[in-house]
């Protein structure tokens, strides 16, 4: 199925579109910042199914902030270096 101008505006715009920006630093985070967040957290928790999967949504949550900072410090500044590479011929 192909599809075209798909166009989501407004929060969810906004939100879809900033997603996209960190998602490459989300998935290079995901693992272990979110991992830590559940392995620390299965400490505190009764092991519930509510429980888990409240813990699954704050390792998606710290993931997320994380991967913000780091395509903020990281990722961004190195597209910008990047632009400014030129490459000739030998």
């Amino acid at each position: 199925i192909m599809m075209r101008d798909v166009r989501v505006r407004g929060l969810a715009g906004s939100l879809f579109l900033g997603l996209g920006s960190v998602s490459y630093s989300l998935y290079l985070v995901h693992v272990p910042v979110g991992g830590r967040v559940v392995n620390l957290g299965r400490r505190f928790i009764d092991g519930s199914p509510l429980a888990e999967f409240l813990l699954s949504f704050l390792a998606l949550g710290v993931s997320i902030g994380f991967a913000w900072v780091f395509y903020r410090l990281v990722e961004k500044p190195a597209h910008g270096l990047a632009r400014r590479v030129r490459v000739t011929a030998a």
